[in-house]
């Protein structure tokens, strides 16, 4: 059954995606060689999945994004939720002072707050929709982790200036201290999956 379940999410996953890249080439806005993505998907379409790459969703959709010299190792697919609908969660429990980022990452999946660059993104284009008691907190996205030319690992994280929103970077801490929150949606949880993880 659960073989049955998880088969399902995929296809839904690939139609989500390949349905996104169709909308974007009718509309002219699709950011990469097309010639490119037609020898892709015909590779894909015979099954020689090694000759594609494999590349991570946040480098096709997100790049620009990605910090100079960064590249990801770690990345999540997209979510679909209602910007308005996402409530803070706090990553320290009981009497915790503090976390390492390893075990962080491992609440975020477990409470379906493992969101990415991705969903940064689209937080950040549509940022009227954020709610406001986001705004006294950094927000971060653990779904993603880039690496800097140094081999340090980072997560894309939201926070709040005077009168705007910032999309940066920060490093993936050996301990939290702050009570951290990040952007939750009860809808979110079932399509969020590692993508993979880079070497």
């Amino acid at each position: 059954m659960r073989s049955v379940l998880k088969s399902d999410h995929v296809r839904a996953d690939i139609w989500e995606l390949t349905e996104k890249i169709q909308q974007q080439i009718w509309q002219g806005n699709y950011p990469h060689d097309l010639e490119r993505l037609l020898a892709a998907l015909q590779a894909v379409s015979e099954g020689r999945f090694d000759e594609v790459g494999g590349q991570f969703p946040s480098t096709v959709f997100a790049a620009d994004r990605i910090p100079e010299g960064c590249r990801v190792v770690e990345d999540v697919l997209w979510s679909n939720f209602d910007i308005k609908s996402v409530k803070p969660c706090v990553f320290l429990i009981h009497r915790e002072t503090s976390i390492g980022g390893d075990e962080m990452r491992r609440r975020a999946v477990r409470d379906h707050c493992n969101l990415g660059l991705l969903d940064l993104k689209r937080m950040f284009a549509e940022q009227d929709k954020i709610p406001a008691k986001f705004r006294d907190f950094e927000t971060l996205f653990p779904g993603t982790v880039v690496m800097d030319s140094n081999k340090v690992l980072k997560i894309p994280y939201l926070k709040f200036f005077p009168q705007h929103w910032d999309l940066t970077q920060g490093e993936l801490r050996e301990e939290y201290w702050d009570i951290l929150w990040v952007a939750k949606s009860e809808k979110c949880g079932a399509l969020q999956r590692f993508a993979g993880r880079g070497e």
